[in-house]
Order: structure tokens, then C-alpha cells, then sequence
């Protein structure tokens, strides 16, 4: 379980933690095009990038659906966890907002443009609101 003095971004703006659930490591990389990339990381937002991390297994579930039926509507077969891979997390808002976080995975059958998805986060409530490519996930 992380807490807010965990979340500590290198120089290139991205850390690791190991996601059990998937039983890998995944990059976390704060977007170079926000505010917060050039501040002090206050602790409420630390909280909230550990919050949305340790919440992991509550989110990724409806994540992976989603993936399932996109690609279904478009006639490629996802049926197995193998099919698909989360490479990065994309952290997209600024310390003063709600927090939104882009997840780009690797697809089996669709390698060269992946699958991108934002979800917004609000009072520990986790809502798609966009997925598409894989660029959805940092755009």
C-alpha cells in the first residue's frame, strides 16, 4: 500500500510501483505539460496519486471490460487477460483539480496503435470518459 511520501517522480517525471494485482511493475509518468510538473508536490495530490494506485484492483476490473467490448465493436477478440497490457499511467491534472489519469496498454492483436483510456476520479468514484488509441491516454 502506498502512501503520499512514496509517490517521489524522478527527474523525467515518472516512477515505478509494482501492481499486484497484474503481478507487474508499471510507469507513472506526470505529464510534462502541467503546471504540476514544475511545483512542489503538495501531499493532498501525493495522496491522490496513491489513492488512485492502491484502489488499483477496484478500477482495473471495469478497465478491462471496456477494452473487451472497444475492440469487440470493432471485430477483434479480447477474451483473455494475456490480450491486453498496462504499460503506463499518465497523471493529467494539476494539484487544485479532480483528479484524471490516463492508462495505456499494449493490445495483442492491435500492437501498432494500443488502446488509451481517461479516467476521472471524484470522491473515490472512478469514471471512463474516454478511450480510444493509445494516445487518448496522455492527449
Amino acid at each position: 500500500m502506498l502512501n503520499s511520501c512514496d509517490i517521489l517522480f524522478d527527474e523525467d517525471l515518472s516512477m515505478k510501483f509494482f501492481a499486484e494485482h497484474i503481478g507487474k511493475s508499471i510507469n507513472i509518468i506526470l505529464s510534462d505539460g502541467l503546471e504540476a510538473s514544475d511545483e512542489v508536490l503538495t501531499d493532498e495530490y501525493k495522496k491522490k496519486i496513491a489513492l488512485f494506485i492502491n484502489d488499483f484492483e477496484i478500477w482495473y476490473g471495469d478497465v478491462f471490460n471496456a477494452i473487451k467490448d472497444y475492440f469487440n465493436r470493432k471485430g477483434i477478440s479480447i477474451t483473455l487477460p494475456d490480450d491486453v497490457e498496462l504499460m503506463k499511467i499518465f497523471v493529467l491534472f494539476e494539484q487544485n483539480e479532480q483528479g484524471l489519469f490516463g492508462l495505456g496498454f499494449r493490445i495483442k492483436e492491435e500492437q501498432e496503435h494500443g488502446c488509451g483510456l481517461k479516467i476521472e476520479v471524484c470522491d473515490s468514484i472512478y469514471k471512463l470518459i474516454e478511450i480510444g488509441d493509445f494516445d487518448v491516454a496522455f492527449c
